[in-house]
């Protein structure tokens, strides 16, 4: 009885040594692939960094805010709608509601006007 013990602890210590040698070796392999392609994946990173950094001053150094969009039809638009808000509360001074129409396209203008110009 005392040897059927001793021989299921060898057997349980030889699987463990096993998976250790399969470990180092997996280890060894890892080790052996990154020193051959490090520098490559290296270089591969520091070109996309660079390029990426180009790009995001401008080319010159320093950073460049985009351009604003353009919101002249956006600002015409609300030109008019103003002007014949002002022209209809002239033509009809202390009654606003009569200008109701003129109102909402002001404010729509208006809105549409903040769309453009914020960010």
């Amino acid at each position: 009885m005392h040897s059927s013990i001793s021989r299921e602890k060898h057997k349980r210590g030889q699987g463990l040594v096993e998976y250790a040698l399969i470990l180092v070796l997996v280890a060894l392999v890892v080790i052996a692939a990154l020193m051959i392609l490090g520098p490559v994946i290296g270089n591969v990173f520091s070109q996309i960094n660079s390029s990426l950094s180009f790009v995001s001053t401008g080319g010159g150094g320093e950073v460049v805010p985009p351009p604003p969009p353009d919101c002249s039809a956006e600002q015409a638009a609300f030109n008019a709608a103003l002007a014949a808000y002002n022209a209809c509360m002239a033509a009809n001074p202390g009654e606003p509601h009569h200008c109701v129409a003129e109102q909402n396209a002001l404010d729509h203008a208006n809105a549409v006007l903040e769309a453009c110009t914020l960010p």
